[in-house]
């Protein structure tokens, strides 16, 4: 399988989970591999994999598949842990993965140079919203969504990375700091 990757992107948290499930991924940064990428994914978005049967982008939707076929405890185990990944991933990547792009790619949101500034502060606006619920959604647990590992947790390793260089975690967010300090600390963390 080939990952089309750009270090520090969704592509950490896939390259993260091959790694867990050991699982071999041959990577192929974009920057040298566009005409290839282009090829198969026209947007040219990373991650891309490529199954060798189809390709697949999106962060959460090649992260879904490669747990179904290496590891499906990692799509949590019962029907409630189950949907509870599902939510996590669908606020991850609806919710706070575009209030990160707002951050660091205002240009993707307005055409003036001028209101970069303002699409910025709006995008640090949004994530302490999505902060504060996220910190909501964190139980005593090391994980996201329960007891145990889910591709949550690998998802949620990359923003955490970002928020990282934004403004660190601190103490208005307890359960959370002590989440990424736990996740910091795991095997399969890519820093």
């Amino acid at each position: 399988m080939i990952l089309y990757t750009i270090n520090g992107s969704g592509s950490d948290a896939v390259k993260s989970l091959a790694n867990y499930c050991n699982i071999k991924l041959t990577e192929r940064p974009r920057s040298e591999h566009r005409s290839a990428l282009e090829a198969i994914n026209p947007a040219a978005t990373v991650p891309t994999l490529d199954s060798g049967d189809w390709v697949t982008t999106e962060t959460a939707a090649i992260l879904r598949y490669l747990a179904k076929q290496h590891n499906p405890d990692l799509l949590g185990t019962g029907d409630e842990t189950q949907v509870r990944v599902d939510e996590i991933i669908g606020f991850l990547s609806t919710g706070m993965y575009s209030h990160y792009i707002q951050f660091f790619r205002p240009e993707k949101f307005v055409s003036s140079e001028a209101q970069f500034a303002d699409v910025k502060s709006l995008g640090l606006q949004n994530l302490a919203q999505c902060l504060d619920l996220l910190e909501k959604k964190v139980d005593s647990s090391d994980f996201l969504a329960g007891d145990q590992l889910s591709i949550a947790d690998f998802y949620a390793m990359v923003l955490l990375k970002w928020q990282s260089k934004i403004q660190p975690l601190n103490a208005e967010y307890p359960k959370l700091l002590a989440y990424w300090n736990s996740i910091q600390q795991q095997p399969w963390f890519i820093g």
